[in-house]
């Protein structure tokens, strides 16, 4: 069979393009190290910062970064973390699969969505879901990523989170529309109290969330939520539930201490 060369420019095309790859990969690399701006990431790779722009804005369309809405920062994105998930689910991570059993009895006692979500930046992400199967349910979806300040799940996390580490996240909130630093301190005092959050249409319309936290040496790891429509969970469904989920919630702490 007849081999022919490549033309010169085709080979400088491919040769561009796999060193492209290469950079999206270190870039994504350098990001798993914590938040970065543009003008960082441009200098730490001797790049443009429109070729940086250009890797960032190919590697966001793909979920693999993500760009923090109020510093404006770059981060590992929802994709990682469902390539991740997929991973845990196969090679039994910790948190996910020790959590299962406990967000199985949850649902069966609740009738609704069972989530579990992770601090992740100034954000929360949901890694693991085990959804309702009434007709009208309400989902959070494994890879989504929602502001920790808005709804129960984000306000656990935040609850138990160190004080200067919590504090340092608020000062960037400063400037969000809507966002009374002062009553969510309070929320979060009463939180930490009570080991419980309660939130009804914060985050989507309609919703209603119960939400505690996994806590590892006093410190939310996670928060186990139950999500469901507000019409069908009152806010006195919800702390009737309240015993249930904190048992199961310690039960997860007890596994992950002895694993």
């Amino acid at each position: 069979m007849a081999e022919y060369a490549k033309a010169p420019c085709a080979e400088k095309e491919e040769e561009k393009s796999i060193k492209s790859i290469e950079r999206a990969i270190e870039i994504i690399y350098f990001l798993s190290e914590g938040e970065r701006g543009l003008v960082e990431i441009a200098n730490h790779f001797q790049l443009s910062k429109a070729t940086a722009h250009r890797l960032l804005s190919s590697l966001k369309a793909t979920g693999l970064v993500s760009q923090n809405n109020v510093t404006k920062r770059y981060m590992v994105g929802h994709g990682i973390y469902r390539l991740l998930n997929n991973l845990f689910s196969s090679n039994n991570s910790a948190l996910i699969t020790l959590s299962r059993n406990s967000m199985y009895r949850l649902k069966e006692i609740s009738g609704e969505t069972i989530s579990i979500h992770i601090p992740y930046g100034g954000s929360r992400l949901c890694v693991s879901e085990i959804k309702s199967d009434k007709e009208i349910i309400y989902t959070a979806g494994i890879g989504a990523i929602a502001p920790i300040y808005l709804g129960a799940a984000g306000k656990a996390l935040l609850a138990f989170m160190p004080e200067n580490k919590r504090k340092q996240l608020l000062k960037k909130f400063t400037n969000v529309p809507n966002l009374n630093q002062e009553l969510l301190t309070k929320q979060l005092e009463q939180i930490a109290e009570n080991r419980y959050a309660l939130s009804f249409g914060e985050r989507i319309y309609g919703s209603a969330c119960l939400a505690v936290p996994i806590l590892i040496k006093e410190e939310a790891i996670a928060a186990l939520c139950i999500l469901g429509p507000s019409f069908r969970l009152t806010k006195a469904d919800l702390e009737r539930m309240i015993p249930h989920i904190q048992h199961e919630a310690n039960l997860i702490e007890q596994a992950l201490r002895a694993d």
